[in-house]
């Protein structure tokens, strides 16, 4: 009597990175002097990467005897990558003033 075992693995990770950048700004013009806010998503950068293992066990039983046989398997990566800019980049200040239809300028000293 034959008895095969065969064990197949899948492992998967990803990670993902992003940043934000803020400062300040201090503008003049006609207008007068005025402050701006600057703050900006940086996007998303994505990973990934897939392993596949494969492992095989036989049993053999001959004449009441028992021989065990096992074999693990090695590890094959399969898959592997970058996805750039899953998020894109974006300034949030802007997206703020269109979405809400304000102004960001903060006004320090106008002009007459």
């Amino acid at each position: 009597m034959v008895t095969v075992k065969a064990d197949v693995y899948f492992e998967a990770s990803g990670s993902g990175e992003s940043s934000i950048t803020f400062g300040h700004t201090i503008n003049y013009d006609d207008k007068g002097l005025y402050y701006r806010p600057q703050l900006g998503f940086d996007g998303l950068n994505a990973k990934y990467i897939i392993y596949v293992s494969v492992g095989l066990a036989m049993k053999i039983a001959k004449d009441k005897n028992k021989v065990e046989t096992e074999r693990k398997g090695n590890q094959w990566e399969i898959a592997r990558g970058n996805y750039d800019d899953v998020i894109p980049k974006f300034d949030v200040i802007e997206e703020l003033e269109t979405l809400l239809n304000i102004d960001a300028n903060i006004p320090l000293i106008k002009n007459k």
